[in-house]
């Protein structure tokens, strides 16, 4: 079912380790006291977690073990893992358990991974498995935002799970060229640049 060699979570946390800062700091932005927020596995919403301040109350829900972990240590923050298949590459649960957990909760939030964004305004991942799990958050979710650093953009294609244009928004890093932005905003689709 994996249609490439998927990189492991421990490599690909130390790529493009600034733009994902930058991404994270504007996610932030969007989440507020009170929130259910969902944190899909990957380095990016990682990153983001690592960055959540400590006097935020939030409840959290997420399939990655290392963000639970990390959220565990947050005493304002209430943490649910979704349960299901254990991946060791993405450290995070998947298949038909953890979309059926996930169906249980309403999200204010969720915040999906990216393996690749096509100008087209395609969302690509790199596991046949994991579609059903993101497009469960995108159902159960108020907003979904794709957090993905601008090397992902217009790179190569695996397998699509959904549109820019079925969410609120693709927040990425100021290395998004302008013309790519243009593109992808002609296809609808919302693009937040961080600073």
């Amino acid at each position: 079912s994996t249609l490439y060699k998927e990189t492991r979570f421990e490599h690909r946390i130390n790529l493009h380790s600034k733009e994902k800062l930058q991404i994270a700091s504007k996610a932030l932005e969007y989440i507020s006291n009170g929130n259910t927020v969902y944190f899909d596995s990957g380095s990016t919403s990682f990153c983001l977690t690592q960055s959540l301040p400590n006097d935020l109350h939030i409840l959290a829900v997420t399939n990655a073990l290392n963000i639970c972990s990390e959220l565990t240590y947050r005493p304002n923050i209430s943490t649910i893992m979704i349960g299901g298949e254990i991946s060791r590459n993405t450290l995070s649960s998947r298949g038909t358990l953890s979309e059926e957990m996930l169906k249980l909760f309403r999200l204010d939030i969720a915040f999906l991974g990216a393996n690749s964004i096509e100008l087209d305004g395609k969302i690509y991942t790199a596991n046949v498995n994991e579609t059903g799990l993101k497009k469960t958050a995108m159902k159960s979710a108020k907003k979904t935002y794709v957090l993905a650093d601008s090397s992902k953009i217009n790179c190569s294609k695996i397998i699509t799970y959904a549109s820019l244009n079925e969410i609120e928004g693709l927040i990425t890093d100021s290395g998004i060229t302008e013309e790519d932005r243009k593109c992808l905003m002609e296809h609808g689709a919302n693009v937040i640049v961080a600073p």
